[in-house]
């Protein structure tokens, strides 16, 4: 994933776990990741794993929705 990539979905985590009035900490104990983790998810400076992704939306309770849509290379 690009920079622009990994700082949008970092943002979108962090905004999920904002509505769902949670720290970095509590996140971090109910997906079973370090703190530094989540940190660098949502500070877009960390390159994560699917498996990773799937524990902290479990924590949240949100589903992932993963959509494929052509590449414009214009």
């Amino acid at each position: 994933m690009n920079t622009d990539d990994l700082k949008y979905y970092g943002e979108c985590i962090k905004e999920v776990r904002k509505i769902s009035q949670m720290t970095q900490a509590q996140l971090a104990e109910a997906a079973k990741v370090r703190i530094a983790t989540i940190s660098e998810i949502e500070s877009g400076k960390c390159n994560f794993k699917i498996s990773t992704l799937m524990k902290i939306s479990e924590a949240l309770k949100y589903e992932i929705e993963i959509s494929f849509v052509p590449i414009n290379n214009n």
